[in-house]
């Protein structure tokens, strides 16, 4: 045998060791940098015309017979622009004359706006302004570029304000773009009331849409009669044109019955000249007025009065899947299921879902409702829900963005087991008009068990958590409302976990939370301005997981827990029932009236008709036999009523006042959520229970 046999016999070998079934193994190399330097070299060729096979002649003239001294061209390639659109696919593929030649003429069509798509087929990157947005829009609609039309909508979408929002509503339905007309349309129904105010309403001359816009339920605006102001104006612009939908719009979409009938028979009488020109029969317009019932016709959105309910955000709920209590009023006893969290109950993998324990929340002075932090926490599906799970089935694109967020925060998804945990530093507002919450600025700082509040509705501000590894923190932090932007402020005298925070007098009050095992009755005052600390007088009792609110001039806190030595010399917490007040003036703490019962994450909630009352939201725990059982957790709801003034001595206020248990077990959250109090609009939200 020789040596070339040899070779051929080894080669055999190897190629028989390394297969599988008979079929030698390969491996696939994919070059990274690969479609980077091929469109870097198609643009190089394109810009040097080199290859290129058609010529695009833009003119804005009709007629295609003429010279083109006055015309303009534009250089490319037909592989380039029918893989971009279908469009010119087909042009360049079929019977037509383009096909056969170099030169495509597109008669009225506006050269600067085609060289930026054709650009845009060569680089994937295209520049958008308010004054070209929609002539790229038109022309990629005709070539059927999706991926250019999907762009232009949601430029728009977010350059919307009340000056064109009704153009731009126009504009969509006009060409049938679905998704700008809703938000356009969701955008005009949330600022009704002021696009009114404009001469751009009384200048819109698209009647039919004003129609539909006069017949929807979802207009925010607080009475009818607004509408119907401005009905006469926009008519009495150009009287001739519009008379016919003033008539129309009158009678069909004006929900009259929700106007009192002396106000409706004032505004007849006012305008009777005009009425009578519009109507041939006064005798329809004679029964207008008489007296209807209100329940006849349903209420717009606006007409709606927001009212003061506890929201319970985050925690831990034995349902997995389906709605449950997390907002309720305590005035009428009412229960409503709020949209989730942005991370609960969010699918992941299609494996399981997370809630998210122990963040920060804030509502500020105009009622924007925030919530950052916390602990994810992962639950795998239960097999029998598998199927059924809502959260995988409706899938939206807010929901996969979101998965997105979760991939970035755990390393390796797929391998999430139940009980995985990690610390978020994600922020989220709460939209209220629409139920659902919105992204945005992470934190620098990934934590839980820390404190949010906001001051002068520009700024809110972060104190201390805790970390991986529950390592106490005495960082603070700032966000900017207007700029959507974190900034690091500084450290605070001491670690700080779970306790509160209140504001006032664009001062922050930090009360006591945690730090371990040890004192946790410190308290101090910050202020933002020069960012000093003092250190104020302490608690009576050091507490945390507790709420507080300034009231009449006064801090109250209520409940929380406390670190107590058990018998058999270990520590426990223990729930608190004891009330403490702060006098600002001469920096001392008093006792209040005790609680029914201990309560921890503690909400509270004001009710601005009624400042003689306090309501608390929080858990309690069922007491048996001297024990405290923490398998049994409830979640209640208590009054504190004053029968006077409550800015007299803490002896007379605590016998004259009176505890009420508004509510013994509100919802299925149990624990590790936070309990905040704000203004909800109910009529987005989905009713599960009107008994107190």
């Amino acid at each position: 045998m020789d040596l070339n046999d040899v070779n051929i016999c080894e080669l055999n070998l190897n190629a028989t060791n390394n297969s599988t079934n008979g079929q030698a193994k390969g491996q696939l190399y994919t070059n990274p940098k690969y479609n980077e330097s091929f469109f870097i070299e198609l643009r190089r060729l394109n810009k040097q015309r080199k290859y290129t096979d058609v010529q695009i002649i833009c003119s804005e003239k009709s007629n295609l017979n003429t010279d083109l001294i006055n015309d303009k061209i534009i250089y490319s390639h037909k592989l380039v622009l029918a893989c971009l659109s279908p469009y010119f696919d087909t042009l360049f593929s079929s019977n037509f004359d383009e096909s056969k030649t170099n030169k495509v003429y597109m008669p009225q069509t506006d050269y600067d706006t085609l060289l930026n798509i054709v650009n845009y087929a060569y680089t994937g990157d295209i520049e958008l302004n308010v004054h070209n947005v929609q002539n790229i829009f038109c022309l990629a609609n005709l070539l059927q570029i999706e991926s250019l039309t999907n762009i232009s909508s949601e430029f728009m979408d977010s350059n919307l304000d009340v000056l064109n929002c009704l153009e731009v509503l126009k504009f969509s339905k006009q060409y049938s773009c679905e998704y700008l007309e809703i938000k356009s349309r969701e955008f005009i129904h949330k600022n009704f009331v002021d696009i009114l105010k404009l001469k751009e309403f009384v200048e819109f001359s698209d009647g039919d849409i004003l129609i539909e816009l006069f017949n929807s339920d979802q207009l925010d605006v607080p009475n009818e009669e607004i509408l119907l102001d401005s009905l006469l104006k926009w008519t009495q612009f150009k009287l001739d044109e519009r008379k016919n939908y003033f008539k129309k719009i009158f009678l069909d979409s004006i929900r009259l019955s929700l106007i009192e009938p002396e106000i409706l028979s004032v505004y007849i009488n006012e305008n009777k000249d005009f009425i009578q020109s519009c109507f041939t029969d006064m005798n329809l317009i004679t029964d207008l007025v008489r007296p209807k019932m209100l329940s006849q016709v349903k209420k717009r959105s606006g007409m709606a009065k927001a009212e003061q309910c506890f929201l319970l955000v985050g925690g831990n709920c034995d349902l997995d899947d389906g709605t449950y209590v997390n907002c309720f009023n305590p005035f009428n006893g009412e229960k409503y299921f709020l949209s989730k969290s942005y991370a609960e109950k969010i699918a992941f993998s299609d494996r399981g879902y997370f809630h998210i324990e122990n963040p920060g929340v804030c509502v500020t002075n105009e009622n924007r409702i925030f919530i950052a932090g916390g602990v994810l926490v992962f639950h795998q599906y239960k097999t029998s829900k598998q199927q059924s799970s809502p959260s995988r089935s409706n899938k939206t694109a807010n929901q996969n963005s979101s998965h997105d967020d979760f991939r970035l925060i755990f390393s390796d998804p797929d391998s999430l087991r139940d009980g995985d945990e990690t610390l978020s530093k994600e922020l989220y507002e709460y939209d209220i008009s629409h139920n659902k919450w919105l992204k945005r600025s992470n934190m620098l700082f990934a934590k839980a068990n820390f404190s949010l509040c906001a001051l002068n509705n520009e700024r809110i501000y972060s104190f201390g958590g805790i970390s991986t590894g529950q390592i106490p923190l005495d960082i603070v932090e700032s966000y900017d409302v207007i700029e959507n932007k974190w900034c690091y402020v500084g450290t605070m005298p001491s670690a700080f976990v779970a306790g509160c925070v209140v504001e006032y007098e664009k001062n922050f009050y930090v009360l006591g939370g945690r730090s371990g095992v040890g004192r946790h009755d410190s308290c101090y005052l910050f202020k933002p301005d020069i960012n000093e600390w003092t250190e104020i007088a302490s608690l009576k009792i050091g507490r945390f997981n507790f709420g507080a609110c300034v009231h009449q001039d006064r801090i109250y806190t209520f409940g929380g827990q406390r670190y107590a030595e058990s018998r058999e010399h270990y520590f426990t917490r223990e729930a608190l029932d004891s009330v403490e007040i702060y006098n600002l003036k001469t920096n001392e703490w008093t006792w209040g009236p005790k609680m029914p019962a201990p309560l921890y994450n503690t909400g509270i909630c004001i009710y601005e008709d009624n400042k003689n009352s306090i309501y608390l939201c929080g858990t309690t725990e069922c007491q048996f036999s001297g024990t405290t059982l923490f398998g049994f957790m409830f979640t209640s709801v208590f009054r504190l009523d004053f029968e006077n003034d409550m800015n007299e001595t803490s002896s007379s206020n605590s016998s004259k006042s009176k505890w009420t248990i508004v509510e013994h077990d509100v919802s299925d959250i149990k624990a590790y959520y936070r309990c905040i109090s704000a203004k909800i609009n109910s009529r987005k939200l989905h009713k599960l229970n009107t008994q107190i």
